[in-house]
């Protein structure tokens, strides 16, 4: 890391005008750019491509068998959890 004599500044008094523009010019401005925030239905069909195409195997299984009420079962937990993680991931890209 670079300390303030290495950058030829004066901690008490700053750049100067004439420094300031010279550095603006040589180097451009010292901008962040900010994160784009993803819709919630993208991070809901990002997250669910893979990580529910299992589970939705598994609701296959009993729906061979006759065993609605199972499969029922399992779609409201597949559904339940997806909404949980959509609102994880909303809430930490607020922070």
């Amino acid at each position: 890391m670079k300390s303030l004599e290495e950058f030829k500044v004066d901690l008490s008094l700053g750049l100067t005008e004439e420094e300031a523009a010279v550095r603006l010019k040589k180097c451009g401005i010292n901008k962040l750019h900010a994160k784009k925030k993803e819709h919630s239905e993208d991070v809901y069909f990002s997250a669910a491509r893979l990580a529910y195409l299992s589970p939705f195997a598994a609701v296959l299984i009993p729906c061979f068998w006759a065993e609605y009420i199972d499969a029922t079962i399992i779609i409201l937990v597949i559904i339940t959890n997806a909404a949980l993680g959509v609102a994880q991931q909303i809430s930490r890209q607020s922070n």
